[in-house]
């Protein structure tokens, strides 16, 4: 079951085994400070206010770069983009220490044309 707010803004889910989440709008229809999870309670999060993205989620860090792009989230993982914002390696943090996990390469029209998987040690052409 959905239920919405009088602007239409989803504002909570009930499942059917009586789970839930609920969500909490700011004045300008942001997702404010809290949200109620699955099997998880409440989970805080914290949202930048100049640019409405999310920084922390349960107290695990997120970032963006300047152009908007995640370059961090919450379950450590790693995000580099190329000139174009395209995602092109993903690494798993653990510690100061990073793990590869995929490389991506693209052709003159931007057309991803290659995954390079190091955890399953596969290569993708497209």
């Amino acid at each position: 079951i959905l239920s919405y707010d009088n602007l239409d803004r989803l504002t909570g889910v009930t499942y059917h085994d009586s789970d839930s989440e609920a969500f909490g709008m700011d004045d300008l229809g942001n997702r404010d400070g809290n949200q109620t999870l699955r099997d998880a309670g409440t989970v805080s999060f914290l949202v930048d206010d100049d640019t409405n993205r999310y920084t922390s989620i349960g107290g695990n860090p997120i970032t963006h770069d300047d152009a908007g792009n995640l370059t961090r989230d919450r379950q450590d993982y790693r995000y580099e983009y190329d000139y174009e914002n395209r995602i092109a390696r993903i690494y798993k943090l653990s510690g100061e220490t990073q793990i590869p996990v995929a490389t991506f390469d693209y052709d003159a029209l931007g057309h991803r044309v290659g995954k390079i998987d190091a955890v399953a040690g596969t290569t993708s052409l497209f």
